[in-house]
């Protein structure tokens, strides 16, 4: 169905997430950090449910400490950003209101739509009976209506329908799609190509943002042991809940919605289109001329975005409500959190693109204000989630600032050299790597990957790293201990191996080993051939170090307790995911805050720990 990918830590998209259905842990403290509970539920959902690398590590024990361990960093470092009023930062508070309204809207779908419905007995055997077979076909797909209509039209016979993608531009052809029961959304377009004959063409179809003509090359059947039912039927029955829920959800709205209309300002919807099209444009650059995936408005777009814009333009009223008018900038960062795409740089095409966008978010402004028009902000579920990103997004306000602050010398690139020349390796690594400064660019490189896209093409379009965008990410071959974490994580690595995201000085890295070697004799390099890298290496070497000692003074500033037994006895697992939360009436984020290793500190903050039984 998908293609998989094998990575060093195993990455995954879940299609629905439902916190209340994870397992039910004991509330008891797993930490206290000065008057601030790290909870045994908070600990396993995150230790679960997000990626969190942990170099050398075979014990599970001693993963879960570290673990701990970069979680109390981050609360450690959040309640010093409170402190030194980081949470009044423009970036801090319209980030975390976009988030509030996720959670407020989900609170709404759970209140108005979850378990309103059950699955029939007849639902369930006709989507198992779809589920066992499988739609190989080929597909025509456009933007333009019109087209799509001449497209069908100019078919005579099924044998025509492979030569006419020659003949149209801005079309795409993909032959041999393989469609599974669950993959459309579109229940009735489901059904239409699930009763379509061998070599039937569907007729000119609408879904999403395009227009599609499918063609039904065969249809595979499929054959199960017993295990494998039971996971398919448990499957079924999850998407058949998710779209009874959808089509209670979009009954729900009709009644919210009816007959309300709000407009956004026009004077600023025109500027807002041009800086968007010459963004799309200028990314649309790093795609060949075959290459028909989406363009992407990335998050540092918009805070270029933003910065054009000014601090006056940016206040001003974008959607157009009697009470409580959107500003502009409200708007841009509620932008980041929907995020926005095309397939095309035409014009007309991103205009279109941004219409629909803008009357989507309108909608879904309409959907939080209804949620806390009922109190849902105020729920504990919600003030909980909440919390997690809040100490999330203040550690690293906190963290930007030492980025800033580190600057080596001459001198200390020198010893950092000599120091790492000694003891240096003859393993010699080749990699490829997508480094984005944003993790949501990262959250897509992830989806693009599970769709099909192989690692090096999304490396070409995505990486943001200036030593290897020109090379689409391809590192020449370095040694083992260049490169900080990722020299060390990748020596432990099989080449086709995939590790990351991790947090380096210069943003997320993810990255694909493609080369390992040992040499028998060290080249002669001199120190002025490698000081480039080695001032790089050398500055993270030295903002580690920096952190560590920080997080060391704040243990000792706030205290630190660790309830030893509740770690112990707290059953996890050690499959290492990244998970999807999907929102109630649409939207998506990360289960949860992701969270680079950060643990080193304590073994210099041994007597600013209380452990307890």
């Amino acid at each position: 169905m998908i293609p998989k990918h094998f990575f060093s830590i195993a990455l995954f998209l879940i299609s629905t997430l439902n916190i209340n259905l994870f397992a039910q842990v004991v509330k008891d403290p797993i930490a206290l950090i000065s008057e601030e509970i790290i909870s045994s539920k908070e600990f396993k959902n995150r230790f679960e449910l997000m990626p969190h690398p942990m170099p050398g590590e075979t014990n599970p024990d001693s993963i879960k400490i570290n673990f701990l361990y970069t979680l109390i960093a981050e609360k450690l470092w959040a309640t010093q950003a409170k402190e030194l009023g980081l949470e009044n930062m423009d970036y801090i508070k319209f980030s975390l209101n976009s988030l509030k309204k996720l959670f407020v809207r989900d609170a709404l779908f759970n209140l108005e739509v979850k378990n309103k419905f059950t699955v029939s007995e007849e639902d369930l055997n006709d989507g198992l009976q779809k589920s066992l077979t499988i739609l190989n076909m080929d597909v025509i797909s456009t933007y333009d209506s019109s087209k799509v209509f001449q497209l069908f039209n100019s078919i005579m016979l099924p044998d025509i329908f492979d030569s006419l993608i020659v003949k149209h531009d801005s079309t795409y052809q993909t032959n041999n799609v393989k469609i599974y029961f669950g993959d459309l959304k579109d229940e009735e377009i489901e059904n239409q190509l699930y009763n379509l004959h061998i070599n039937e063409i569907s007729p000119p179809i609408h879904y999403e943002d395009g227009w599609f003509i499918f063609k039904l090359i065969e249809k595979v059947p499929q054959s199960l042991n017993e295990q494998q039912q039971l996971e398919l039927t448990n499957n079924v029955k999850k998407i058949i809940n998710e779209r009874r829920s959808m089509n209670k959800g979009n009954a729900y709205l009709q009644k919210l919605l009816s007959g309300v209309k709000i407009n956004a300002n026009n004077d600023l919807g025109k500027s807002l289109s041009e800086k968007i099209i010459l963004r799309i444009n200028e990314n649309a650059k790093f795609l060949s001329a075959n290459d028909s995936s989406k363009i992407y408005l990335s998050e540092t777009d918009i805070y270029q975005i933003m910065d054009e814009f000014g601090a006056d333009t940016l206040t001003m009223d974008f959607l157009l409500f009697d009470k409580n008018p959107v500003s502009l900038k409200e708007f841009l960062y509620d932008l980041i959190q929907t995020g926005f795409s095309v397939r095309s740089s035409d014009r007309n095409q991103i205009l279109r693109a941004l219409s629909s966008t803008v009357k989507y978010m309108i909608r879904q402004e309409l959907i939080t204000r209804e949620g806390y028009r009922l109190g849902l902000h105020n729920l504990p579920e919600v003030n909980e989630d909440m919390k997690i990103w809040e100490d999330t997004y203040l550690s690293q306000a906190l963290r930007n600032r030492f980025l800033d602050s580190i600057e080596v010398s001459d001198d200390e690139v020198y010893q950092f050299y000599m120091n790492r020349n000694g003891a240096q390796s003859n393993l010699q690594l080749k990699i490829v790597e997508i480094l984005c400064k944003d993790l949501r660019t990262i959250e897509t490189v992830l989806t693009e990957m599970q769709s099909g896209k192989s690692f090096e093409e999304l490396a070409a379009k995505f990486t943001e790293r200036e030593l290897t965008k020109n090379a689409n990410g391809e590192f020449d071959w370095f040694y083992s201990n260049q490169y900080g974490d990722i020299g060390k994580n990748a020596a432990t690595m099989e080449v086709g191996e995939i590790f990351g995201p991790i947090f380096t000085p210069e943003g997320y890295s993810l990255f694909k080993l493609i080369g390992k070697k040992k040499i028998e004799k060290l080249p002669d390099e001199t120190f002025e051939q490698l000081k480039p890298q080695l001032k790089i290496d050398a500055k993270a070497n030295k903002l580690s170090e920096k952190f560590d000692s920080y997080t060391s003074l704040l243990a000792k500033k706030y205290g630190v307790t660790i309830y030893s037994s509740a770690l112990n006895n707290l059953a996890t697992t050690q499959l290492n995911m990244f998970t999807y939360r999907y929102i109630g009436f649409g939207g998506a984020i990360s289960a949860f805050p992701y969270l680079s290793s950060w643990y080193n500190w304590a073994k210099k903050s041994g007597k600013n720990i209380q452990l307890l039984p």
